[in-house]
């Protein structure tokens, strides 16, 4: 486990299969945005700053809300982490509109995966 210089824990950042290959596509169009996502996660992973705790079949996940300067878009960085392995998985990183479209059937699949032995 590292620890950033005031003392907290860094997380090491991984991103979802599915995450990966959206967020390619994305910061592909605005290499801006690319910038914007790495300062965050950056700060998400010391734990400076955390996103809101998502509920139900999301529960265990949070989001941390963001908007780019003369975009109207709002975009959404879906997250968990696990404080055992010392990782922040990335799940999505996407406009508000398209951010938890899909996100249900996936932690759905990966609960079952997780409690199954």
């Amino acid at each position: 486990m590292e620890e950033d210089t005031k003392g907290r824990t860094r997380y090491k950042i991984e991103f979802k299969d599915r995450c990966s290959k959206n967020y390619t596509k994305l910061v592909k169009r605005d290499p801006a945005l690319e910038k914007k996502v790495n300062g965050l996660l950056a700060k998400l992973a010391t734990g400076e700053m955390c996103g809101d705790v998502l509920h139900a079949k999301l529960r265990g996940m949070r989001s941390y809300h963001f908007r780019m300067p003369k975009v109207k878009n709002q975009y959404r960085i879906v997250y968990e982490i696990d404080k055992k392995a010392s990782l922040l998985h990335v799940h999505e990183v996407a406009p508000r509109s398209r951010a938890y479209v899909g996100l249900e059937r996936h932690a759905e699949e990966s609960d079952h995966k997780r409690y199954r032995k």
